[in-house]
């Protein structure tokens, strides 16, 4: 197993779409940063909040909320690759072969996609925290660090495991419809589709009455929602989308953990059962 992951991190590493994607989520939160740090010059409404406070406070749940919305994306499309490449280069028969198992294989490449995908949440929280650095010391903002304590911390990582957590249900659905379509751009655009369309579907059935309003409670944006709503910066800056309608946070945990292990346990059924053409 360690040698079949070892190998799918290799592909991860040496495919410039990876490194791709990487930048665009730094370019995408250095681009957010920059227009916080402007509104905090020009004396904006976001800069009257935060305009005598440094920005490292407030980069890491900032990068996360970047990371809940765009780095999602940007999953999707790293897993879907990941999964759906082989049958795209008809190596799917000879990588299969050469593999202890299948549901090894499969395995191998969802925990090598992981890894990869937190190694970028990380990179992306380092950048904006080197970013939050620079337009600090530049601007003579507070240094002011005893923000920094168990509790902040504690906050954060929890918040990180949130991000990821909402993350999850996506790419299994991308994952699956990659192996029931045998392709990348299968799983990508039923991913992404969902992920596109489900809030004006449920921004819909929200206006409606009876059965059909409760709905969105059983999908995934709303229940998202929920949980990305805990991440906020000290100053009560709210980085998730406030919905009134969504469901208690125990209920949207429990409705995204049972997405994701039943398109999880159908993608590993499909792909050891189906018979694999080259």
């Amino acid at each position: 197993m360690l040698r079949l992951i070892k190998a799918e991190l290799t592909k991860l590493r040496k495919r410039n779409s990876t490194w791709i994607l990487l930048s665009i989520l730094i370019a995408v939160l250095l681009l957010v940063i920059v227009i916080i740090q402007s509104e905090i010059s020009s004396g904006g409404e976001a800069g009257a909040l935060i305009a005598n406070v440094s920005l490292l406070n407030i980069v890491v749940p900032l990068a996360l909320g970047v990371i809940s919305s765009l780095g999602t994306i940007l999953a999707i499309i790293l897993l879907t690759n990941s999964v759906g490449s082989e049958y795209g280069w008809h190596t799917i028969r000879t990588f299969v072969l050469c593999s202890e198992s299948r549901l090894k294989m499969l395995t191998a490449k969802v925990i090598a996609s992981l890894i990869a995908i937190v190694s970028g949440m990380v990179v992306a929280i380092l950048v904006a925290i080197l970013a939050g650095v620079v337009f600090t010391a530049s601007r003579g903002l507070s240094w002011d660090l005893t923000f920094i304590t168990g509790h902040y911390v504690f906050d954060q990582l929890s918040n990180f495991f949130r991000t990821l957590y909402v993350i999850l249900p996506y790419i299994s659905l991308g994952m699956l419809f990659s192996v029931l379509g045998r392709s990348t751009a299968a799983g990508m655009g039923f991913g992404l589709g969902i992920y596109f369309t489900e809030p004006l579907v449920i921004a819909l059935l929200r206006g409606t009455f009876g059965w059909t309003s409760k709905i969105p409670d059983y999908l995934f944006s709303a229940n998202t929602q929920v949980i990305m709503s805990a991440v906020q910066s000290p100053f009560n800056i709210r980085i998730g989308p406030v919905d009134a309608h969504v469901p208690a946070v125990a209920w949207a945990v429990i409705v995204l953990a049972i997405y994701f292990v039943i398109f999880t346990a159908i993608s590993f059924y499909l792909f050891k059962k189906r018979d694999i053409t080259a």
